[in-house]
């Protein structure tokens, strides 16, 4: 009869110290799927605080960008202008001064309704750029909004 109480004793324990092992690996792996999902979410925040980084970068090439086009907006059509008017609108005077030649208003009134006619045309071509990104935007949130509403 000792013999019996001391087996149904270890059986006891034995089922304790299982059952114990087993409450252990459930949580470590439970522990293990915790950790991984904040790692993803770590590598997440990485690559997108690396995004917002050259998104910024981006922004200040392309208003550098945007100068240098609106300077030559502006210069490449006086440039033409004399070119093609041969440059004889200046000369050196009797006085032994620069001289303007009488009609040397005319390159000067051409460029600069070329300059503001490239300006004008280059404005609405940004605008119109600009709400087409803004309609894809706006597409593209709706369509992520659809996916979550049906992924839910």
């Amino acid at each position: 009869m000792l013999a019996t109480e001391e087996a149904a004793l270890l059986h006891r324990q034995t089922q304790t110290a299982l059952e114990y092992r087993r409450r252990l690996v459930r949580a470590t792996g439970e522990r293990a799927a915790t950790f991984e999902k904040r790692i993803n979410n770590l590598i997440n925040l990485f690559f997108n605080h690396i995004s917002q980084q050259d998104n910024a970068m981006l922004m200040r090439d392309s208003a550098s960008v945007k100068a240098i086009a609106v300077i030559t907006l502006v210069f490449l059509p006086v440039t033409t202008v004399a070119t093609i008017c041969g440059s004889q609108f200046f000369y050196n005077g009797d006085d032994g001064g620069i001289a303007m030649h009488p009609s040397g208003w005319v390159m000067f009134a051409i460029s600069t309704a070329l300059s503001v006619i490239l300006l004008l045309a280059w404005g609405c071509y940004a605008q119109s750029l600009e709400r087409r990104f803004a309609r894809g935007r706006k597409r593209g949130s709706r369509h992520a909004a659809r996916k979550l509403r049906f992924s839910a």
